[in-house]
């Protein structure tokens, strides 16, 4: 990248950065009961061993699970703009410190873990062996977190641009309202952590 596109890219997320930390501050609150409650889920589904394998109707079984992977890459993708940007320097370091530290706790400690346990109550739902359960939630996170890696590579191209911010913001929602369609599913959840 040269010098004055660099230049160019770091104003722009400059200016955008105390606007992205609002945001942040906003899903942190929202996360901290989704989170909550996908462990309660998890921990008594995972306790009643009979009803594994049934496809149990649950609340985080209403949550589409490409909506919570999709959250979680671009939340991905956020926290390592940031990183680059505050690592480098660039004599802007400051302005994305508090972006990057909020983006940390967002991704590893609500996206990620609401991910790992969306998934361990799907295969709960799919299968009845714990093998099989072990298996499917181990490859469907190795995937995700595959195609997260994948994506931070067209992450800085997104954040920088008005169209594909919006569609990309956009895209968290659609395998959600589709679920619901498809299923009929009522007191669905609202996402609402997943605003990024």
């Amino acid at each position: 990248m040269k010098e004055e596109d660099a230049r160019q890219y770091l104003m722009h997320i400059k200016d955008i950065a105390a606007f992205y930390s609002i945001i942040m501050m906003v899903v942190i609150y929202n996360s901290v009961a989704e989170a909550d409650s996908f462990v309660n889920i998890y921990q008594s589904r995972y306790y009643s061993i009979d009803t594994h394998g049934l496809n149990m109707i649950s609340y985080a079984s209403k949550v589409s699970l490409y909506s919570t992977a999709i959250i979680f890459i671009n939340n991905f993708g956020i926290f390592m703009v940031f990183f680059q940007l505050a690592m480098q320097g660039f004599g802007f370091s400051m302005s994305f410190q508090l972006p990057l530290i909020l983006q940390f706790i967002i991704l590893f400690f609500y996206s990620n873990r609401i991910l790992t346990l969306q998934i361990r109550i799907q295969s709960l739902d799919k299968f009845t062996d714990e093998e099989s359960q072990s298996t499917y939630a181990h490859s469907t996170q190795l995937k995700i977190y595959l195609l997260a890696l994948i994506f931070t590579v067209f992450s800085r191209h997104i954040i920088t641009s008005n169209f594909w911010s919006i569609i990309v913001m956009g895209s968290i929602w659609v395998p959600q309202i589709i679920r619901n369609s498809i299923h009929g599913f009522r007191h669905t959840p609202t996402l609402s952590y997943g605003v990024w």
